[in-house]
């Protein structure tokens, strides 16, 4: 059985005359729309744009209209601050600003770890770890210089936790309304996060844009693609050990829910942070005791659903069938499942693999994407460091092999695989989940109405001790069939 799809229907060309201190590349129309809406609002907003449609070529499309528009207003000249949730997006933004604006490396500088730039290059790009303590006093120092100054929040919704959100203390002393020389953007696939309008929206203004899937697939920008929700068993013993945590699990979540009502109600997400810091900080021993049981138990539950038999095999039985030259990436969230697969297939497709995780030196993540980029790979095992905002080229198929509950991470890594080339027009995703566990049985349940009649959406059940893959209607049919026969 063939699970991919192929097709071989050529990207839109965005392609437009190299002109020094403007974008080499035309906007989409999209962009284009955006950026008016943008500068209506004086400059300042959130764009939600799925991964792979152009949010960095938006980001510098806005920086050259906003330099034009200073130019013939004669203003202050503009210094462009750049910030970014990881180390390799900082590399990634300084070579896009070269290769799409002409922007000479010199006027770059950088601020991440040990190399620090000094604050005064026209386009600074900081690494938030490094930023927290620095960055508004340095972006209030060029604006009361009296510079034009804009912000471009990268992955924005990383920045409204307390910490990273310290990034934008300067706010308070920026001039409100239209005459302020401060403009800003952000950008995500994602951007909604706890705190959003508390923190994000007074620093780089309210949601403007929203582009989501559907409208990306019709203006035929992203890759097309089919979802496979592919069922998986766990072993007698596994499940037997899923059930007797998820007993004493419940248990324990009894007497917590009698003692802390308010938590009843609260996302997952919100849920387990309050315990975190209960665990942490609650100086109610019993209280504590009870957060870090729950933790302990749900840790190990998920442990034992993570590294179920069933998920490598399935993987390798994948790999088997789709085409030798098809590229992949192989998503986890344990780097030893990572490490497990990663050693399989090295054996299976000699010379073929490479991992990329968090445990890993930079030298050797560059050099795996690098070789990747090249086709000198076409299978990359990854975990959660590739989940969000790198540029990934030219990948056919994504195989979740693991996956948690949330959204965001699952909209993310959907996008690592859909930006086009000429030889990418359709895309496939798996994903893997044991049915008899609490896990999702839709990867993409949230946006389900969005897709619907866009993209092909197929379940599929996987039996490990036959090594086969069924589909679970047409079965019962056969079945039936056979029992009728009879």
């Amino acid at each position: 059985m063939s699970l991919l799809y192929e097709g071989n229907s050529e990207g839109p060309d965005r392609t437009g005359p190299a002109v020094g201190g403007q974008l080499k590349k035309k906007l989409f129309a999209w962009q284009e729309e955006c950026l008016d809406i943008w500068m209506q609002h004086q400059g300042r907003g959130i764009v939600n744009v799925v991964t792979g449609a152009g949010k960095t070529i938006l980001a510098l499309g806005a920086i050259a209209r906003l330099e034009k528009q200073l130019l013939r207003e004669n203003a202050a000249g503009l210094k462009v601050i750049i910030v970014v949730p990881q180390v390799f997006l900082l590399q990634q933004w300084a070579q896009t600003l070269q290769d799409e604006l002409g922007i000479a490396r010199d006027q770059i500088g950088i601020y991440s770890g040990a190399h620090k730039d000094l604050p005064t290059r026209k386009y600074m790009i900081y690494v938030v770890n490094s930023a927290r303590h620095c960055l508004a006093r340095h972006l209030l120092e060029d604006y009361q210089r009296g510079a034009a100054v804009m912000l471009i929040a990268d992955e924005c919704h990383h920045y409204s936790s307390p910490e990273n959100s310290r990034i934008f203390d300067f706010i308070s002393h920026i001039s409100p309304g239209s005459s302020s020389r401060y403009y800003a953007l952000g950008l995500s696939a994602t951007p909604q996060a706890p705190r959003f309008d508390e923190k994000l929206v007074p620093a780089l203004g309210v949601q403007i844009y929203k582009y989501g899937f559907a409208e990306a697939l019709n203006a035929n920008i992203i890759s097309s693609f089919s979802i496979f929700n592919l069922k998986l068993k766990f072993t007698p013993d596994e499940e037997q050990e899923y059930l007797e945590l998820s007993e004493q699990l419940s248990r324990v979540l009894d007497v917590l829910m009698r003692r802390c009502p308010y938590l009843n109600g609260l996302s997952s997400q919100h849920f387990f942070a309050c315990l975190e810091e209960m665990a942490r900080e609650s100086d109610d021993s019993a209280l504590s005791g009870l957060s870090r049981a729950v933790l302990i138990l749900a840790h190990q539950r998920k442990d034992v659903v993570y590294k179920a038999r069933a998920r490598i095999s399935c993987v390798q039985n994948l790999l088997q069938r789709i085409p030798a030259a098809a590229k992949v990436i192989i998503f986890n969230e344990r780097i030893e499942t990572a490490e497990a697969i990663y050693a399989l297939l090295q054996r299976l497709f000699s010379g073929q693999v490479g991992r990329y995780h968090s445990e890993m030196d930079e030298r050797s993540k560059k050099r795996v994407l690098r070789r990747y980029s090249n086709s000198e790979i076409r299978i990359l095992v990854t975990c959660r460091a590739l989940d969000e905002g790198l540029n990934v080229p030219a990948t056919d198929v994504g195989i979740i092999a693991c996956s948690t509950r949330s959204s965001r991470q699952r909209i993310q890594r959907l996008g690592r695989i859909l930006r086009r080339s000429g030889e990418n027009s359709h895309a496939c995703l798996y994903y893997l989940y044991i049915g008899a566990s609490n896990e999702e049985q839709e990867l993409m349940a949230d946006i389900s109405q969005e897709l619907a009649g866009l993209i092909p959406v197929l379940d599929l059940e996987y039996d490990h001790e036959s090594q086969s893959f069924l589909h679970p209607s047409y079965q019962l049919l056969v079945d039936r069939g056979e029992g009728n026969s009879g």
